[in-house]
């Protein structure tokens, strides 16, 4: 049986650990090839590229047509996503009474999208009361994996890196916390290969986020 750690914060990523956004995600990214004159893409696809932000997840769908109009791209993907971002896009099953299961720990969400929309997301699911600090892909200089944001959350709550726990669908969640020096949790219900995932050797693995009841104290 592993250690049970006892932590204060438990940090979440957004998409593919709380929240099942990819059919939104997808319809936005498909518009916007469409716009630019490319065919779309299978939400499948797409679901791969969900996880480092915006900006990749744009150059991974075009360089499938050999483009580079990023920007271009970008403009008309926010706009379109910002208008759309609540309108297929759930909660995992299990999410709202774990997150109420540990309303008395630090919660806080850690994730590559913008901050703008995080935030409207959040509140349109209403659980954005839950969280106690809530860092997008813009909050600061760098995003996930580089351990700022993480480090950020931690010197706000005064919290020391082995009281807290990431939990994410991706392995840029596991090395954020690895570098921090946290706990780690994959959930293996995400857009990412569940082989990815065990190969960024999370200190915990979990099919369902219920699971983490069962591992901190």
């Amino acid at each position: 049986m592993k250690e049970k750690p006892h932590v204060d914060l438990i940090v979440f990523d957004l998409d593919g650990t709380l929240i099942d956004s990819c059919r939104d995600l997808t319809l936005s990214v498909n518009d916007t090839l469409h716009s630019l004159g490319y065919p779309p893409l299978e939400e499948s696809l797409i679901a791969q590229y969900v996880g480092q932000g915006v900006t990749p997840l744009l150059q991974r769908s075009l360089e499938r047509y050999g483009s580079k109009k990023v920007e271009e791209a970008r403009s008309i993907f926010l706009k379109r996503y910002e208008e759309h971002l609540l309108d297929n896009t759930r909660l995992f099953p299990g999410v709202a009474d774990v997150l109420l299961h540990f309303v008395e720990k630090h919660l806080a969400i850690l994730t590559n999208k913008p901050y703008s929309l995080t935030e409207k997301i959040l509140s349109g699911l209403n659980i954005d009361p839950l969280f106690s600090i809530v860092i997008g892909g813009d909050s600061l200089e760098a995003k996930k994996p580089d351990p700022g944001g993480f480090r950020f959350i931690l010197n706000q709550l005064g919290i020391l890196p082995r009281e807290a726990m990431i939990v994410g669908d991706n392995p840029v969640d596991i090395q954020t916390g690895k570098r921090v020096g946290s706990w780690t949790c994959g959930v293996t219900y995400g857009y990412s290969a569940e082989s990815d995932v065990k190969n960024a050797h999370p200190d915990f693995l979990i099919s369902t986020l219920s699971a983490l009841q069962n591992i901190i104290l």
